[in-house]
């Protein structure tokens, strides 16, 4: 999932696991990244990016976790602003 929302190799299928009811986006990855920072920091869709943090803020307040946004921004995004 980390990849998929990181790299949005394959875009649809990302936002299919929007859809899925049991997709867990508050797994960590092996350096204790959640999916949301992975597409803000490796991504290449901002919509996408948005629509990851939304679902990862409605699970996590559906669970009572604290998600922190404390993580660097990949350079990349003012281009892919500017498009």
């Amino acid at each position: 999932m980390h990849e998929t929302c990181a790299h949005a190799v394959h875009p649809d299928f990302a936002y299919m696991l929007l859809e899925v009811e049991d997709c867990d986006f508050l797994l960590q990855d092996k350096r204790g990244r959640l999916a949301y920072q992975c597409a803000y920091e490796f991504g290449r869709s901002v919509d996408l990016a948005v629509e990851i943090r939304k679902k990862t803020l409605q699970q996590a307040s559906a669970r009572n976790v604290k998600v922190s946004f404390d993580f660097e921004v990949g350079d990349h995004w003012d281009r892919l602003s500017q498009d």
